[in-house]
């Protein structure tokens, strides 16, 4: 029975090294679409409209700043995406450790149901050896 459990302790730890490592891409992900996020909104605000000059270089303007806001638009969908798939994985995480320390409970208790065991045992070897000690004793 222990052996079940150190086998099923093993795939659970597995599992949760695997969540955590997940975690942690999630996590540079995030930390990344953040760091883009916050140079597009420091490219957009610096972009100044030309006061003057030909249409030409207004409508190249006007497009270089609709791509932006487009890159903008994109980069918050991933870092939204990023959020929800961080806060997904904390949830599998904690659920995955929760049965990791369930299986070492249970791994626990059978360890102890085992020596608990060997204890009665040694305990019945020891009455009968007492007995027989005492019956040689007294009929000899």
């Amino acid at each position: 029975m222990e052996q079940t459990f150190s086998q099923i302790a093993k795939i659970r730890k597995q599992k949760l090294d695997t969540i955590e490592s997940q975690l942690l891409h999630v996590r540079r992900q995030k930390q990344d679409a953040q760091k883009e996020l916050t140079a597009l909104f420091e490219k957009i605000e610096k972009c100044n409209v030309p006061k003057a000059g030909k249409a030409s270089l207004m409508s190249i303007f006007v497009e270089n700043l609709r791509l932006l806001r487009v890159q903008k638009t994109a980069c918050e969908a991933l870092f939204a995406k990023l959020i929800q798939e961080f806060e997904q994985l904390q949830k599998a995480y904690k659920d995955a450790n929760i049965e990791l320390e369930k299986i070492r409970y249970l791994q626990q208790m059978a360890y102890k149901e085992r020596i608990k065991k060997i204890n009665k045992r040694e305990k019945i070897e020891m009455d009968e050896i007492a007995t027989m000690l005492f019956s040689n004793a007294k009929g000899g």
